[in-house]
């Protein structure tokens, strides 16, 4: 199974990584620290589909108080996704 499908089907395993880094912002905020914190996952796997990916529906919550970035791992320039426009 390829990276894409593996976040598109499994989905809910992230939720309570979404919500944890959720709680990190938080209490990162309450001890005074105001950058924009990311995340920066890279996937080790990626088979070009030609077709839109579902990363946008990746950590929902930590992407409004963050930003999530995705790239290939063969390839460390190559964003695959980043929430940078949401900013």
């Amino acid at each position: 199974m390829d990276d894409q499908a593996f976040f598109s089907r499994h989905m809910e395993a992230w939720v309570p990584i979404d919500e944890h880094l959720c709680r990190l912002v938080d209490w990162l905020r309450l001890v005074g620290y105001r950058h924009i914190p990311e995340v920066e996952l890279q996937l080790t796997m990626i088979v070009d589909h030609h077709g839109e990916r579902t990363f946008t529906k990746f950590l929902p919550g930590f992407r409004e108080v963050g930003i999530v970035t995705i790239k290939d791992a063969a390839h460390p320039d190559r964003v695959l996704y980043s929430s940078t426009h949401n900013r």
